[in-house]
């Protein structure tokens, strides 16, 4: 999986509905822009309101086609997109591991003062 993302240019995620998308987070975290639309689910989340990247209106192929006519030929553009890092920084798996413990020692800190 890793060789795609590495070869892409950017991720294209035309979907009309998403729960979560794996894929988009993925993208992010090998350094890929992504263009996907702002349906419904997790996709707007992840790409904050589009700062991480480009969305477009479900059910739009003109829209779509102008982002990508936006930022294909535009490197630096392309370049600005791919850091967002930032997007995919609070599913790290030791953030994660970390959020959890905390959960737990919370957990374990009322019920002791419930004795």
């Amino acid at each position: 999986m890793l060789k795609a993302y590495a070869e892409a240019d950017l991720l294209v995620h035309p979907a009309r509905y998403e729960g979560y998308p794996n894929v988009i987070q993925e993208a992010l975290a090998a350094g890929r822009p992504v263009v996907a639309t702002g349906c419904p689910g997790a996709t707007r989340d992840l790409l904050a309101g589009g700062r991480f990247g480009l969305l477009v209106k479900s059910d739009d192929v003109e829209a779509l086609k102008d982002a990508l006519a936006a930022i294909l030929p535009h490197a630096g553009r392309r370049a600005s997109l791919a850091k967002a890092h930032a997007a995919v920084a609070p599913f790290e798996a030791d953030r994660v591991a970390n959020r959890w413990i905390s959960l737990f020692r919370d957990v374990l800190s009322r019920r002791s003062k419930k004795r």
